[in-house]
């Protein structure tokens, strides 16, 4: 869409360079309140602006700034502007933007930078059509030498001028827009038919147009709200393209946090205090790829229950069985479809969540020892659970079972046997031990070999009066009306 846009502003103004050319265009001149009118043209360019981390200020020396202008052409000159002060200027950089009246009663409206500068040779042809300069450094976003030849063009057609010079406060560039004067018969007329009623749809048009991406933020306040609750993704790629875009289609059902490499998406993961649901990365990143970030998520037993789906343009089977062979839950090659990602996503925190049901207690205790013999390709989650379970069955009559022992058994320390038990079962240690003796009470109750104060001492309750009252809790029924 953003490239048919831009594509689309380019014929436009082809078009019009043609039209200019041929003596075709006629401009619908009027007196018009331009200190709104720029002050929100501005506005719809600073996201591109901050983008690259460049400050734009728009300020005017005079409240009201009255002049001629066809507001429907007026706009194509000073975005022009403001696209080319963009493109040549630093990240870091500063562009001010400044609407002013001579004594004389002409306005000006400057737009100036701190970037690359213009040298005096080159200046001559800036206005050229199809000029570019030789050795443009901004190999990123080339120009067509359109933009500046139509802004001229259109500033002639209003009666003015536009020049260019240095930035007379260092270095940079000037681009110095002159309209003549507006009569005061003209300027009450415009008083009287108000404020330009269109601003509004010159804005979104043109962010729409000039933006490298929606200008929507990712997440208004309101949106956090309802999405509070939902899955917490983290998207990880270091093209902000992909980043916004994935979020931005992916917000309606979960809550999407982004970082740009490898390392960043780290240092959120081990610092959160709720951890992410699940990590979805790019393979090829500065710093740290997705490879190594699955592998120190996969490694790390504090945060390896999260699964990690690899988003890449990396298509050959050998980066796909290295994905998976560190642990990777899922793998989607770009230019990948939207509902096969979402798909994929779903599914992935769909088995996620069958595995945190099937540990959560509500099992049968037959379940939960087939567990234990689980085979070698399990999953970290599955074979630290089988430990857990493991021990638990060992020493389910203990009734000095408690969260130090399972811990030093299953080779944990009691905060992160707390917190996975937590992550994969939504229950403490104790309420999950409680919950594996009511099972096999229930069954033992079933087979009729014991009676209830027997099983009571078998399942490691401390008297009969705790394990009925347990029971009760947990079946709604007695022991007795149980069996």
């Amino acid at each position: 869409l953003r490239n048919a846009q831009r594509i689309m502003r380019l014929i436009t103004q082809m078009l019009d360079v043609r039209k200019i050319e041929k003596g075709q265009m006629s401009l619908q001149l009027q007196p018009t309140l331009l200190t709104p009118l720029a002050e929100e043209l501005c506005l719809s360019m600073d996201y591109a602006a901050g983008q690259k981390n460049i400050g734009l200020t728009f300020h005017s020396l005079c409240p009201d700034v009255w002049a001629n202008i066809d507001p429907n052409y007026f706009d194509k000159i000073l975005l022009n502007l403001l696209s080319n002060a963009i493109k040549f200027t630093p990240e870091g950089g500063h562009i001010g933007v400044l609407l002013q009246q001579t004594p004389d009663g002409q306005t000006t409206l400057s737009v100036t930078d701190n970037g690359i500068g213009i040298s005096d040779e080159n200046k001559q042809h800036i206005f050229d059509r199809f000029y570019q300069i030789p050795g443009n450094i901004n190999k990123a976003q080339p120009g067509t030498g359109i933009g500046l030849n139509l802004a001229y063009s259109l500033a002639q057609m209003h009666g003015g001028t536009l020049r260019v010079t240095d930035n007379p406060e260092g270095h940079g560039t000037s681009f110095v827009l002159t309209l003549p004067p507006c009569e005061a018969g003209e300027s009450e007329k415009g008083k009287a038919t108000g404020r330009r009623e269109s601003g509004n749809e010159v804005k979104s048009e043109k962010l729409a147009a000039e933006l490298p991406a929606s200008t929507e933020p990712e997440q208004t306040s309101a949106a956090a709200a309802r999405t509070s609750s939902r899955h917490r993704i983290l998207l990880v790629d270091d093209d902000p393209e992909i980043r916004q875009y994935v979020s931005h289609e992916l917000a309606d059902a979960y809550h999407v946090e982004t970082a740009s490499n490898g390392r960043e998406a780290w240092e959120l993961i081990v610092g959160q205090k709720k951890p992410f649901d699940l990590v979805l990365t790019d393979v090829m990143m500065p710093e740290m790829d997705g490879i190594e970030l699955c592998r120190k998520i996969k490694q790390n037993i504090q945060v390896n229950s999260i699964p990690v789906v690899m988003l890449t343009a990396m298509t050959d089977e050998d980066h796909h069985l290295r994905s998976l062979n560190i642990g990777a839950d899922g793998y989607v090659t770009k230019p990948f479809s939207l509902p096969l990602l979402r798909q994929t996503l779903s599914n992935v925190l769909r088995n996620r969540s069958l595995l945190q049901n099937y540990f959560e207690g509500n099992q049968q205790q037959a379940d939960a020892v087939s567990i234990t013999e689980i085979k070698q390709e399990a999953s970290p989650d599955e074979k630290l659970m089988a430990r857990i379970l493991r021990v638990v069955e060992q020493h389910i009559s203990d009734p000095k079972l408690n969260v130090e022992f399972i811990a030093q058994e299953a080779g944990l320390s009691r905060v992160h046997l707390y917190r996975k038990l937590k992550e994969l079962t939504n229950q403490s240690p104790s309420d999950f031990v409680r919950n594996i003796r009511l099972q096999k009470a229930a069954e033992l109750l079933k087979e009729g070999r014991f009676n209830v104060t027997e099983i009571a001492t078998r399942m490691g309750f401390s008297s009969l009066s705790v394990f009925s009252r347990a029971f009760k809790d947990f079946y709604g029924v007695s022991p007795k009306e149980y069996g």
